[in-house]
């Protein structure tokens, strides 16, 4: 699988990682256009449309693991701005399991490479959920995971309580 290969090679994905980055984004945009055009008409998916998509975000996630903090110019240079986030916070809810599946893996190797990134999309869903829906309360459950002996930190030289405290923080000034 190309996402293992990434990971594999490390930095050494480099070269391509703009052309991968950018099929792997326009593929999963066009699935959901093509999902959004199926509801609107009542019609079945192709079969193997969830395939693919499922796929584009193994990419997504080998290549974030592999490029760390690399992988945020990429990220960055898609307008307009949040477009990556909204469209992997999109599939964390899709119908497709292994979908949900691997948009939670391309997450998880984000807030372990790009944490700034990361926070900033956490500070600015949060403040959405407030001020625009009116969401006062959030229950948030394995929200510690991230203090966790082993966990990887963005600050070599933070505490895993500290790491903590910034992922909290972003949330609370949402």
């Amino acid at each position: 699988c190309m996402s293992r290969v990434c990971a594999s090679i490390g930095n050494s994905v480099a070269p391509i990682s703009n052309d991968l980055f950018s099929r792997s984004v326009r593929l999963s945009e066009y699935f959901r256009g093509m999902r959004a055009a199926a509801a609107a008409a009542n019609a079945p998916m192709p079969d193997d449309s969830e395939e693919f998509v499922s796929v584009s975000f193994q990419l997504l996630s080998g290549l974030a693991e592999a490029m760390g903090s690399g992988i945020e110019p990429l990220i960055s240079s898609l307008q307009p701005p949040g477009r990556f986030f909204q469209l992997v916070f999109s599939a964390l809810s899709d119908p497709c399991p292994e979908i949900r599946v691997h948009a939670f893996g391309v997450i998880g190797e984000l807030a372990k490479g790009c944490c700034g990134l990361v926070q900033a999309h956490l500070t600015q869903v949060f403040r959405t959920m407030n001020r625009d829906w009116g969401c006062t309360y959030f229950k948030m459950d394995a929200n510690f995971w991230g203090a966790m002996h082993g966990a990887r930190l963005r600050d070599p030289k933070a505490t895993r309580i500290e790491a903590y405290r910034m992922g909290m923080r972003a949330i609370v000034e949402g």
